[in-house]
């Protein structure tokens, strides 16, 4: 789960500007998706995300106001909601998409086995699963394989929600999103699934941590 240093290099050059931002639709994601996201936050940070109504107040939320652009390094680096960092860097536009699949699998086998810590039934099954998913992103399986990990995780996740163990269903859940062969919406909706069960500041400075040790 490493990045070449000639794809490093690659991002030393690459920039992120505000155009980019409103060409992935950020503000009227973030105001579509505002209700949903300030269940997580603290009340300062509930009160910032119910103030932006505005493009300007966007803009100066997510680190533009005084800035035409910057890089990913730095973006990583800047004092803004982590949530919206992982949002905007977290894209097949500016990682490889093999990465980002092996970055999800790095995330959803670690928070299995932070439940196992706990005590929380991990089904013997989700291993192998996960090792058919990384096969996938390798190249080495082909979409049928993958597909049919899928019917066969949502049905685990039927059978796991009989048990009504929040932490078990979240097991399972995290593996049926990880499956997904969109490297974005696979890796975003995990994040959603393990923000219920632990710190969502805690888990977003993790995985900026986790990223930044990679590419920076």
């Amino acid at each position: 789960m490493r990045l070449s240093k000639s794809f490093k290099k690659s991002l030393e050059r690459k920039r992120i500007t505000y155009r980019d931002l409103e060409n992935w639709k950020a503000f009227y994601s973030l105001k579509a998706s505002r209700t949903r996201l300030s269940l997580f936050q603290s009340e300062k940070e509930q009160k910032k995300l119910i103030n932006i109504n505005s493009e300007e107040v966007f803009k100066k939320w997510a680190g533009f106001s005084n800035r035409t652009e910057g890089t990913i390094e730095e973006i990583l680096n800047w004092g803004i909601n982590p949530h919206f960092i992982l949002w905007t860097v977290l894209r097949v536009e500016l990682l490889p998409p093999k990465y980002l699949h092996e970055l999800g699998l790095f995330f959803c086998r670690n928070f299995h086995e932070r439940l196992a810590e706990e005590g929380v039934y991990i089904d013997y099954r989700y291993n192998t699963i996960l090792q058919v998913k990384e096969d996938w992103a390798n190249g080495k399986l082909s979409l049928g394989n993958l597909t049919y990990q899928q019917r066969r995780c949502s049905q685990i996740l039927v059978d796991v929600h009989e048990a009504k163990d929040e932490k078990m269903i979240a097991a399972a859940a995290s593996l049926h999103a990880i499956l997904d062969e969109d490297p974005r919406i696979s890796i975003l909706n995990l994040f959603r699934i393990i923000n219920k069960s632990y710190s969502r500041k805690k888990e977003n400075i993790y995985r900026l941590q986790t990223i930044k040790s990679h590419i920076l």
